[in-house]
């Protein structure tokens, strides 16, 4: 979603069953991927044939829309797909959690470092 935001940034999610408006920020789950998708809203019709809302989205660093991304060659996600949305962001915070989860060395220093006062203290 770059350059709203960026790898390593929290975001604070909501789940609510509320319309999807575009420009709004989504998590929304494909069976074709382990991992939920964050990107903006496009585009929501409201289908005479269909009570749900039909969604399209696209990420902010992309230059096509997600279509290629959707199940079974659909070309809009289901309201029910998504997840949650975005409502504001800290940007850098999950560097930390980044850093310690790649790098295991870096874990366990921090690890050390965190247990040298109780084992350094005299009592």
């Amino acid at each position: 979603m770059s350059p709203g935001f960026t790898k390593g940034d929290i975001l604070f999610l909501w789940n609510t069953k509320g319309p999807v408006h575009a420009g709004d920020i989504v998590v929304f789950k494909v069976k074709a991927r382990d991992i939920p998708i964050v990107h903006r809203v496009v585009s929501v019709h409201h289908g005479a044939k269909t009570p749900n809302e039909l969604i399209l989205t696209k990420g902010d660093n992309n230059n096509a829309n997600d279509i290629s991304l959707y199940d079974d060659g659909r070309r809009w996600l289901n309201r029910r797909e998504i997840i949650a949305r975005s409502y504001g962001f800290i940007p850098y915070i999950g560097h930390m959690n980044i850093l310690l989860s790649t790098f295991k060395q870096v874990k366990w220093a921090f690890i050390v470092l965190l247990s040298l006062p109780v084992l350094l203290s005299a009592e």
